[in-house]
């Protein structure tokens, strides 16, 4: 009986020490694991809450019927109304558990707090009125917005009235904020020098109206040097735009105005995008953009 209780007693004494150390081995996992959360949680808070300096912008809207017309058209083409809806009261743009949440916000609702400087910034710069960046607002692609077409904008964003619905707020889960500290989902008013020399398109000159067309319609997914995005989900990443040379003139109305490939392909997001906001370009704007686009793969070609 003795000898019994004597192996018992060593079974069990080796049997608390393994548990012991055990237990501080996951006591240090458990901290370690509590110190990374933090620290990435942390740097992405700092990411997020990064103030930025932008020039003060002299924009006024205006209350003509005109002009917040063409405001609305210029909504349509830039996507402000894919994202924040038909009458910019917002909605959910996606969700992923565990890595984001992004809301667009409600326009009309924001208009109440925010001055026609405010939104030029956020729409310019991609900064908030406090200062903070507008995560996943594609503002490189209008930073050379003319301030003509910038305050139509502005006066249709005035002229929409706030439905005073719900909308839940943006979220940055663990996972995206890891992705900010890895510079993979970076903010959009960090890549943008606040203070450059903004250019001025001449209309007259077709391929400086293309341009800038390709910069309001197809920058923000497609890249302000049009050299291809990044996937959306499951789709597959936008291509440079050296693809339009393979388009004739009439075969790229079609892709722009109905979303269709000229050899039949199912173009996925570009489709849907085609035939929800480029049918109201007018045949010069076609033109014009098909020409910027033409030239621009045929000078790539050459170098």
């Amino acid at each position: 009986m003795r000898c019994y209780t004597a192996v018992i007693d060593i079974f069990g004494g080796h049997f608390m020490r393994a548990a012991r150390i055990l237990g501080m081995i996951a006591a240090v996992i458990a901290i370690a694991v509590t110190g990374v959360y933090s620290a990435v949680w942390t740097g992405g808070e700092r990411i997020l809450r990064r103030q930025y300096e932008t020039p003060v912008y002299s924009v006024t809207h205006s209350t003509d019927a005109d002009v917040i017309a063409v405001g609305s058209r210029l909504a349509d083409i830039a996507g402000c109304t894919g994202c924040h809806g038909a009458e910019l009261n917002g909605k959910i743009m996606g969700e992923e558990k565990f890595v984001f949440r992004s809301v667009a916000p409600n326009l009309a609702r924001l208009s109440k707090t925010y001055s026609d400087a405010d939104f030029a910034r956020s729409i310019r710069h991609g900064v908030r009125a406090d200062g903070t960046g507008v995560w996943g607002m594609p503002s490189p692609a209008f930073f050379e917005l003319r301030d003509e077409d910038l305050e139509a904008i502005l006066s249709f964003i005035r002229a929409q009235t706030d439905k005073r619905e719900k909308l839940p707020k943006d979220r940055h889960w663990i996972l995206d904020r890891l992705y900010l500290l890895q510079n993979e989902n970076p903010m959009e008013a960090a890549a943008i020098d606040h203070f450059a020399q903004r250019r001025t398109f001449d209309f007259s000159a077709p391929l400086q109206q293309g341009e800038y067309l390709a910069r309001l319609a197809c920058a923000e997914c497609h890249g302000v040097a049009f050299d291809g995005g990044r996937a959306f989900g499951p789709e597959t990443p936008p291509p440079d735009l050296i693809v339009a040379s393979a388009y004739s003139r009439d075969e790229f109305a079609k892709l722009m105005r109905e979303g269709a490939s000229f050899n039949g392909r199912d173009l996925g997001l570009m489709g849907a995008v085609a035939r929800s906001r480029f049918g109201i370009f007018t045949d010069r704007e076609i033109d014009a953009l098909h020409a910027f686009l033409t030239d621009r793969a045929l000078t790539l070609q050459a170098e």
